[in-house]
């Protein structure tokens, strides 16, 4: 299914070359991140800490550390310290989990949902600038 995908991709009905699947991937990470890190930046946010953000957006109940740390693809420690850093600036909120009282459900606070609205208007005006390469 991805080899079929990939062909309409990029036009070939030949095998697509593995090096060349991971070049083009790269090209546009670094187009797509080029172009969103002054705004990230503008509102004191690394990509990490955005897609954070964006994950706690989509649920609305919160998450558990765990959950976070599965969809970010990274450690558990590393959303500690995210989480940390976005609570210092009242951006989430943690509460206990109502079903396991020794965990903790990690919350977007108003602030965190306000800023997560505007970040995402303007990334979406900034989205429709890039032109493909």
């Amino acid at each position: 299914m991805l080899k079929n995908a990939l062909q309409k991709i990029v036009g070939l009905k030949a095998q697509v070359e593995t090096h060349a699947v991971l070049r083009m991937h790269a090209k546009e990470y670094r187009t797509v991140k080029n172009a969103l890190m002054p705004t990230l930046i503008k509102h004191s946010l690394t990509p990490l800490k955005w897609m954070l953000i964006g994950v706690l957006h989509e649920n609305t109940l919160g998450c558990r550390s765990a959950h976070l740390a599965a969809e970010l693809t990274v450690e558990p420690p590393l959303i500690t310290h995210l989480v940390a850093a976005l609570k210092k600036s009242n951006l989430v909120k943690i509460r206990p989990d109502p079903q396991d009282g020794r965990a903790k459900i990690i919350h977007l606070s108003k602030k965190g949902h306000t800023l997560f609205l505007k970040v995402e208007r303007e990334l979406q005006g900034v989205i429709q600038t890039i032109s493909p390469h």
